[in-house]
């Protein structure tokens, strides 16, 4: 299909917690698994990838990497990312491969994120240090 509409208020919105794989929920604060998501565009290996998350106040979202590159849009609210509060109608680009963090603000943060294709990776921070190559060289001697 060339052309897909959403309709904002005929989307399904889930907890995170129903999307989160057994065993890893321990990676992931109480406030973000209670937080919402919905798809846009769910992606694929050839497709791009939008998705829409409310996050509740303070939700804290570990160190973590993804393997490809990803655009966050904040609708709402605010991202504090190290020590900038970024509010609605700001931007943040993050390399594929590239460790970060933020939380939530005072006021929560709805975002889009988007993706030149699918991807459900989370690389935790200790799993991305462990697989850098300086560190398998670093190993070997």
């Amino acid at each position: 299909m060339k052309v897909r509409v959403h309709k904002g208020n005929a989307m399904e919105w889930v907890k995170i917690s129903s999307l989160t794989p057994e065993g890893m929920a321990g990676l992931f604060s109480p406030a973000e698994l209670n937080s919402e998501i919905t798809f846009h565009e769910p992606g694929s290996e050839q497709s791009l990838q939008l998705f829409e998350v409310k996050y509740q106040p303070g939700a804290a979202i570990a160190v973590h990497a993804h393997l490809i590159d990803e655009i966050i849009y904040v609708v709402d609210g605010s991202m504090i990312i190290g020590n900038r509060e970024l509010g609605p109608g700001s931007s943040l680009f993050v390399a594929g491969n590239t460790l970060y963090q933020f939380r939530a603000g005072p006021r929560g943060l709805h975002m889009l994120n988007f993706r030149p294709s699918a991807d459900t990776s989370f690389i935790t921070r200790e799993e991305f240090l462990k697989n850098r190559p300086d560190a398998a060289a670093a190993s070997e001697h």
